[in-house]
């Protein structure tokens, strides 16, 4: 059987290396060539930004996350931030919303927008230190609170 196969296939070395090598560069998922020291695939190109559009808000806190990420990879942006500051009025326990608000925000050098998010989220995640068996509360306390700080720093660098 491998003699019949080497046959079919051909024993030369030189084409069992082009296969080795092929097999080394190239990511089977994209199907592109990587680089020598990389493996990793590269960032998508940004979404441009597209204007309003009126949309039916979501009453479950969940809904609105799931939508606000769909909005944002689609570029309603606007809709997106909408969807989020409803889940900030309502005090979500979840981190999704303040994470993103407050990357939008930076992005678009509104620092008193993304200060007064962080400020909520430490507000929601320091009542729910004391009252929540959740384990991750802490870490991401901490995390809005080291945001918070470099952000009051690009707002004050801002506003001289």
């Amino acid at each position: 059987m491998i003699k019949f196969l080497k046959k079919i296939l051909g024993s030369n070395e030189e084409s069992h290396e082009k296969v080795r090598e092929n097999r080394t560069t190239t990511n089977t998922y994209a199907k592109a060539p990587l680089s020598a020291n990389s493996t990793k695939r590269t960032k998508s190109k940004k979404t441009q930004e597209k204007p309003y559009k009126q949309l039916k808000i979501p009453k479950d806190i969940v809904d609105r996350n799931l939508k606000g990420r769909e909005l944002e990879k689609e570029g309603y942006v606007d809709n997106a931030i909408e969807f989020y500051e409803k889940n900030v009025e309502e005090r979500c326990e979840g981190n999704h919303p303040y994470d993103r608000l407050a990357i939008i925000y930076r992005r678009r050098k509104q620092y008193d927008e993304e200060i007064r998010v962080l400020k909520r989220a430490i507000d929601v995640f320091q009542s729910l230190e004391s009252s929540s068996p959740r384990q991750d509360v802490s870490p991401k306390l901490q995390k809005f609170q080291e945001r918070l700080e470099k952000a009051k720093e690009k707002y004050a660098n801002t506003n001289g």
